[in-house]
């Protein structure tokens, strides 16, 4: 059974015959989407890792998240950037399969994280209790494990079915055949539910936020006797972060659901449609590994001023190496006689 599917198809043959400006324009597209994740969660890591006041239970999730996306940039790009260079699938059938698995694997990870993440915004501003029975620092990180075991158990199905994964050269990268039998299960366990109770959580949340706001500006209200639990301006903020992270992950995914339908639908499972439709699939998906550390410093003030400081060590130690070389210079030639 090969990973190499029919060199006729309309896909392939229109990734192999690329002009020459396509494939450095595609490759270099992707290559910077991809350094832009490896590189943007990298920072997220280190600015939490640096500053100990960013070490708070939602900031749990946005490491989470960091790691799945670095994860995503580094072990599942590499084989199709070089599929973009070359046109072809140059890599062996470990590889093939290995990418089929970590794509499908972190993907379902992140989602999972979000659901978690919503979640923890629902009890937080909305039950209180469960929050501080349920989110601890110990069982918040049990929870997040649990996440990446139950997204493993994922692609086990297809795999343990006996079949494989194949190169998709409209996608250019490996993935599972869209099979019914087994993309359904796939889409209906690891997406449709989390992201049916995302949008539960957060649609409860912000009507607890609307209720919230019109007792404030109701005269002669006492919010203790509103049974309303006490929201802070701060929660308010990390709410809206953590949201708008949910939100910018499913305007990625959108255009990568509507095709997958697409082909079930009327493609038997196979690539069907234009290469700029699958090309676009691709390069979306990856895109939700780029847009975390952006919303991050828009909306945290804490990561934007983190994100300035780290800048400006950068900025300042390159200006420090372009003043030592002149003014140090008659030591080192002191030290090189000396030497000498």
């Amino acid at each position: 059974m090969s990973h190499i599917p029919d060199l006729n198809s309309s896909t392939y043959v229109s990734l192999r015959t690329r002009k020459q400006e396509l494939i450095i324009i595609e490759t270099f597209i992707y290559a910077f989407i991809a350094s832009a994740a490896a590189f943007g969660n990298s920072l997220v890591l280190w600015v939490v890792y640096k500053n100990p006041t960013l070490r708070s239970i939602p900031n749990y999730f946005v490491v989470s998240l960091a790691f799945s996306d670095i994860g995503m940039a580094l072990l599942g790009t590499p084989w199709s950037i070089g599929t973009l260079a070359t046109g072809n699938w140059p890599f062996s059938f470990v590889a093939c399969q290995f990418q089929g698995y970590v794509v499908i694997w972190l993907a379902v990870a992140s989602l999972l994280n979000l659901m978690i993440m919503a979640f923890n915004r629902y009890c937080r501003i909305v039950n209180t209790s469960w929050y501080r029975r349920i989110f601890t620092a110990r069982r918040t990180r049990i929870l997040i494990f649990s996440a990446y075991a139950i997204a493993s158990l994922g692609p086990l199905p297809y795999v343990v079915g006996g079949n494989i994964f194949v190169f998709q050269p409209g996608k250019f990268f490996c993935y599972q055949k869209s099979l019914l039998e087994f993309t359904m299960p796939l889409m209906l366990i690891f997406i449709a539910i989390p992201t049916v109770t995302i949008i539960i959580c957060y649609l409860k949340v912000f009507l607890a936020l609307r209720k919230h706001r019109k007792n404030l500006f109701k005269p002669n209200t006492d919010l203790a006797q509103t049974h309303c639990p006490r929201i802070t301006v701060e929660n308010i903020r990390i709410t809206k972060t953590l949201f708008s992270t949910v939100v910018g992950y499913l305007l990625c995914w959108m255009p990568v659901l509507v095709v997958e339908f697409i082909d079930l639908a009327i493609g038997f499972g196979k690539e069907n449609l234009p290469r700029q439709v699958y090309v676009m699939f691709t390069m979306c998906g990856l895109s939700s590994s780029a847009i975390n550390p952006i919303i991050y410093g828009v909306m945290n003030k804490n990561f934007a001023r983190e994100y300035r400081r780290v800048f400006g060590c950068v900025a300042r130690s390159n200006d420090t190496n372009k003043v030592n070389p002149i003014r140090i210079a008659p030591q080192r030639k002191v030290q090189d006689n000396t030497t000498l």
